[in-house]
C-alpha cells in the first residue's frame, strides 16, 4: 500500500492497526501536510453495523474541539469503504515513560494535566472515551498532549453508538472495574482509566484488580501502595481516581486535577531531569515536552544531530529550571561520522552549541 494514492492522499507509511482496519501516514496532497488516513477494512465494510460504529466514532471525536484532542479532517470513502483522515501525532511519550525513558518524578504530571482537561472537555461535551490508556495519550513534537480514540461510548441520555458487551474490549488494566461486568462506560470509568495510567507512572505496573463479579465494592491491592507514596499529593489524586466503587472516585476531571496539581504548584519551575545515560532522540522529545530548547554539543559539523547517548548535561540534574531555558548535552561518539579530511584539526575540537528545538535560541543560552 505504501506510495498507493488514495484519493487526495499519498500512504507513506503504516502507523498501526485497529479493530476497523489500518491506520496508514499519508501526505495530504492538495494542502502538502502530513495526516493519519484510517482506512476500514474492506470485510468489515460490509458489514451494516460495523460500518455505522466506524462513521459514529468518527463523527464523535469530529464533534470534539480541543488543543489536546486529535482533530479530525475529513471522511470520504474508496472502493466502498469509509476513510477517515485525522491529525497526524505518531508517538506516545506517556507509553515511553512507563517503558523505562528517564524522567523525574513528578514530570508525568504535565502529561496527565492535558489529559484530564481534554477529557473533561469530552465530558462535558456529552462524551466519554470508555478506552483510554498510554497508546492512546500522543505527543506532538513541541510536547503538546493529544488524545485519540473519543466515540466509544457516550454520556447517559445521549445516544450510544455501542453495545455493553463492546465495553469489554477496553484496555485490560486500565479498565474501571465495573466495565469488567458489562456495565457502560461512564465519566467515573474515565476517572479511573486515567488514575490507572498515573499508577502505572508512578509503580510501574498496572493497579491489581480482581475480574470475578464480586470485584465491584472489594478495594484492589494498589491501595496498599498508594497509602505508602511519599508524595501524599499523588496518593491523594490516585485514591480518589481508583476506588473501586464509581461513586467514590472523583465527580469530575477538574476535581481529579484540583487534587493532582494544586493551583499554587501550577507553572511554578521544575526540576532538571536526568539525561546522563538517555539516547539523544529521546532527551530531544523530552525537552520539548518541558518547553526547553536542546543545545547539542557537536563536533565537526554544524547542525549535525548525532546518534549517540548523553555523557553530561548542564544544567545538572535536580536544578531547578524555568521554560524557554536552554539545555546543552555533550553526546558520546557512537556513529558519529569522521571530520572531512581537509578540515582543520585545531578546528575540529572546537565545541559548537547548535538549537535543534526553536531557531531563535541564542547561541548566548548555552554554557560557555
Amino acid at each position: 500500500m505504501i506510495g498507493t494514492v488514495v484519493g487526495d492522499y499519498k500512504i507513506t507509511d503504516k502507523l498501526g492497526e485497529g479493530r476497523f482496519g489500518v491506520v496508514w501516514q499519508a501526505l495530504d496532497l492538495p494542502l502538502d501536510r502530513v495526516v493519519a488516513l484510517k482506512m476500514m477494512d474492506p470485510v468489515l465494510a460490509r458489514d451494516a453495523s460495523f460500518r455505522q460504529s466506524f462513521l459514529s466514532r468518527v463523527r464523535t471525536q469530529a464533534r470534539l474541539v480541543h488543543p489536546n484532542i486529535m482533530s479530525t479532517y475529513h471522511v470520504f470513502e474508496h472502493d466502498g469503504c469509509p476513510c477517515a483522515v485525522l491529525e497526524c501525532v505518531p508517538r506516545s511519550l506517556l507509553s515511553r515513560i512507563i517503558e523505562g525513558l528517564t524522567v523525574t518524578a513528578g514530570f508525568g504530571d504535565g502529561i496527565f494535566e492535558q489529559v484530564l482537561r481534554a477529557v473533561g472537555y469530552a465530558h462535558r461535551a456529552g462524551v466519554v472515551h470508555g478506552n483510554l490508556s498510554p497508546d492512546k495519550v500522543l505527543s506532538t513534537s513541541d510536547g503538546t498532549t493529544k488524545l485519540s480514540g473519543f466515540g466509544t461510548a457516550s454520556i447517559p441520555g445521549v445516544a450510544s453508538p455501542v453495545t455493553p458487551e463492546r465495553t469489554r474490549e477496553g484496555a485490560l488494566g486500565y479498565a474501571a472495574p465495573e466495565l469488567l461486568l458489562g456495565q457502560l462506560p461512564t465519566v467515573q470509568s474515565d476517572i479511573y482509566s486515567i488514575g490507572a495510567m498515573l499508577f502505572e507512572e508512578t509503580f510501574g505496573s498496572k493497579p491489581t484488580v480482581p475480574s470475578d463479579a464480586a470485584v465491584v465494592g472489594r478495594r484492589s491491592t494498589a491501595g496498599l501502595l498508594i497509602r505508602g507514596l511519599r508524595d501524599r499529593v499523588r496518593g491523594r489524586a490516585l485514591a480518589g481516581a481508583l476506588a473501586a466503587l464509581p461513586a467514590e472516585r472523583f465527580k469530575t476531571c477538574d476535581e481529579f486535577l484540583a487534587v493532582l496539581i494544586p493551583r499554587e504548584r501550577r507553572n511554578r519551575e521544575i526540576a532538571m531531569p536526568q539525561l546522563v545515560g538517555s539516547r539523544i532522540e529521546d532527551v530531544e522529545v523530552l525537552l520539548s515536552c518541558l518547553g526547553m530548547h536542546l543545545l547539542v554539543v557537536a563536533e565537526h559539523q554544524v547542525g549535525l544531530l548525532p546518534a549517540g547517548r548523553v555523557i553530561a548535561q548542564e544544567p545538572q540534574a535536580g536544578e531547578e529550571v524555568g521554560l524557554g531555558r536552554g539545555v546543552a548535552v555533550e553526546i558520546s561518539a557512537d556513529h558519529r561520522p569522521e571530520p572531512p579530511p581537509a578540515l582543520d584539526p585545531e578546528a575540529s575540537r572546537r565545541t559548537v552549541f547548535t538549537p535543534r528545538i526553536d531557531s531563535n535560541t541564542k547561541v548566548s543560552d548555552g554554557p560557555r
